[in-house]
């Protein structure tokens, strides 16, 4: 019977093949090769599916988990220095808000200024919520953005005393940013950038979502 030709011959079932044979490189080089080409992983595919190449397949299994497990472990880098940073700087525009709404300027001039923290504050919300795959901070941001429609009834004040609502939202913003410390980051590292992926408990922020729809509702209720 004649001799049929491999159909991985030259191709990336061989180039794997060769890969993992050769003593010399190690799981990380190997895991470097297969990531600039992906191409490889569809001749390990080929190996594990190739009656042939029964022998080696669970090499591949093995080296292709680690595949996985770096890969896996870079995203997990990414995500946490993307939220880690949007918390810090998230954090720090709900901090500039509370200032701003405070400050000396004239009303038109904080209305303007507020606008604008309040869409940057909208970015960071939403990146931190895709990251984790939540919701709660652009909940917030909305609640936020729904009170601040109305400034009216936010600054108007008589002899520059500050008015009920001025300060009820001022604690209020006070109390978020507490809040956003003891959930999203790390045990001991607030402001550090180390966010937390992996958050269990998310009951400071469920019932800070409740408290300022209560008041949002109040508070556009209002005459």
């Amino acid at each position: 019977m004649p001799k049929v030709k491999s159909p991985f011959k030259n191709s990336s079932f061989s180039i794997f093949n060769s890969l993992i044979s050769n003593k010399r490189n190690n799981y990380t080089q190997i895991y470097k090769i297969i990531k600039t080409h992906p191409s490889l992983r569809i001749g390990g595919f080929f190996a594990y599916r190739n009656p042939s190449a029964k022998s080696f397949h669970i090499k591949w299994i093995s080296i292709y988990a680690i595949y996985l497990q770096i890969e896996n472990k870079e995203l997990e880098q990414r995500l946490e220095i993307i939220s880690g940073s949007n918390l810090f700087l998230l954090s720090n525009s709900y901090d500039e808000l509370k200032e701003t709404i405070n400050s000396d300027k004239q009303n038109a001039e904080i209305i303007s200024d507020v606008n604008i923290i309040l869409k940057t504050i909208r970015h960071h919300s939403s990146t931190i919520d895709t990251a984790l795959g939540r919701d709660e901070l652009t909940t917030i941001f909305y609640k936020f953005n729904e009170v601040f429609s109305h400034p009216a009834k936010i600054y108007t004040s008589v002899d520059n005393i500050k008015t009920k609502e001025l300060i009820e939202i001022t604690d209020l913003i006070q109390e978020l940013n507490n809040s956003i410390t003891s959930t999203y980051y790390k045990k001991g590292y607030p402001g550090d950038g180390k966010a937390e992926l992996y958050i269990k408990d998310f009951g400071k922020m469920d019932a800070y979502i409740e408290r300022l729809t209560n008041y949002t509702k109040e508070f556009t209720q209002k005459k």
